[in-house]
């Protein structure tokens, strides 16, 4: 990121008229303060990316992208969103979540915590009402959209299921079943250091699974893709999860992609055809211009 003045900064002319924001580019990390989960006051950080041509003046569509377990949120920038976001016209907040694996809670048993809000009401209960009040973005569900790569992946099934303000969830090569990670593996370790051993606490994870029957997640359209060869996360995790949605859900894209692994090669393919479904299903346009749907 270059040189420039920070989201919070453009903001502080008190009784002022909004003064226009920096276009087509990530802005410097802006600091989120917020309560949730039954935590103190929490402190993380939010890239945001303002797409070209952005100006105060319009409602612009909002998204919210989640990096992979243990990257940061720059990932993004060289997976190439900022370019899909212009193309689009799409404003996007990518909060930093470190080792998040978006639980509900933390327990005695946790020895890994990304900070001290959990991770899935960080993203509902503050990111997403901080972007909302900060940014000149549509403040309804119709014209809000989650997708995350890996656990960020996991991670925008788990927040659209929870809470209804999103009318699209993007997952690539995402956990979609926790009871079906085999012990030992990277995956189970991960969130074992969160939610303590499996055959000790089954019931908190089964609590800890993403609701798929959820009155929100039923109302999302959801977007799944999976590289056939992942050695992370198995394939059988997205057809796990497109047994999960067939009945009834609206839209479901869940596409098994042959020779693919778990790497950024992937998910920067997967992109440009997921970006394409989200803009649709927002009625987004180059530009930003809105269209009836």
């Amino acid at each position: 990121m270059g040189p420039g003045p920070t989201l919070l900064a453009l903001l502080l002319a008190a009784g002022a008229a909004p003064a226009p924001l920096p276009a087509g580019r990530w802005l410097e990390p802006a600091e989120v303060q917020g309560r949730c989960g039954g935590s103190g006051l929490a402190t993380g950080r939010v890239l945001t990316y303002l797409p070209r041509g952005y100006t105060a003046s319009r409602r612009w569509p909002l998204v919210v992208a989640l990096h992979g377990w243990n990257h940061e949120a720059a990932r993004w920038q060289g997976l190439a969103l900022g370019a899909l976001a212009d193309r689009h016209g799409l404003v996007v907040v990518a909060p930093e979540l470190g080792t998040s694996v978006f639980e509900r809670a933390f327990y005695p048993e946790t020895v890994q915590a990304w900070g001290s809000a959990p991770g899935a009401c960080w993203i509902g209960e503050v990111v997403l009402p901080w972007a909302r009040r900060t940014l000149a973005v549509d403040q309804g569900r119709a014209r809000t959209a989650i997708l995350g790569y890996s656990g960020g992946g996991r991670g925008a099934l788990v927040v659209a299921a929870r809470y209804p303000e999103f009318a699209f969830a993007g997952s690539l090569s995402g956990t979609c079943e926790l009871g079906a990670l085999e012990e030992e593996t990277g995956e189970y370790l991960i969130h074992e250091r969160v939610f303590g051993p499996r055959r000790a606490f089954e019931e908190r994870w089964r609590g800890e699974e993403i609701p798929f029957g959820s009155a929100a997640l039923r109302a999302t359209r959801v977007w799944l893709a999976h590289g056939a060869e992942d050695p992370v996360v198995p394939v059988g995790q997205l057809e796990r999860a497109r047994q999960l949605l067939r009945r009834g859900h609206p839209g479901l894209v869940a596409t098994r992609v042959p020779g693919a692994g778990h790497t950024d090669a992937f998910w920067r393919a997967q992109l440009p055809p997921l970006l394409e479904a989200l803009a649709r299903a927002l009625s987004a346009r180059p530009g930003g211009r809105a269209v009836r749907p």
